[in-house]
């Protein structure tokens, strides 16, 4: 059975807690991503995720200006993390349970991200797991 650092891809795009909702909808925009994964702000903190309907909820149904609003005011934080040997399928059930699309690949540190599109149980596909911008399942903080 494949395992996540199997399917996950690589280069993670992260961003910093303190950037703008407006540099992240750039970048979403520019890399084609619905979502980037929340850079530690110092050792042993965890990774956050912002997402396309975080800016949408948070930001704009409430008309506030993105271009002053930080992305540390609108993100998730800690994210559930997934660990590189996990099965494809752990994933898949542990984002489900959760209800999540994404989450980072991490062991020790940010190696990759995951996003599961379609239900496993209905007989879809999982179509990638990549590092860092998505769904997190980790050992590395004893979650699973």
């Amino acid at each position: 059975m494949q395992t996540a650092k199997e399917v996950m891809t690589t280069p993670v795009v992260t961003i910093a807690a303190s950037a703008s909702v407006a540099e992240a909808m750039r970048i979403m925009a520019e890399k084609h991503l619905r979502g980037l994964m929340v850079e530690p702000s110092g050792a042993g903190d965890a990774y956050g995720i912002v997402t396309n309907a975080d800016i949408v909820y948070k930001v704009a149904a409430y008309g506030k200006n993105p271009e002053t609003v930080t992305i540390g005011e609108v993100m998730t934080k800690p994210c559930i993390e997934v660990d590189p040997d996990m099965t494809v399928q752990e994933v898949c059930q542990i984002l489900a349970q959760n209800h999540l699309h994404r989450a980072p690949v991490v062991k020790e540190k940010l190696i990759g991200r995951d996003y599961r599109r379609r239900h496993p149980a209905r007989n879809d596909v999982v179509a990638r797991i990549s590092p860092g911008a998505g769904i997190l399942v980790g050992a590395a903080r004893g979650r699973r």
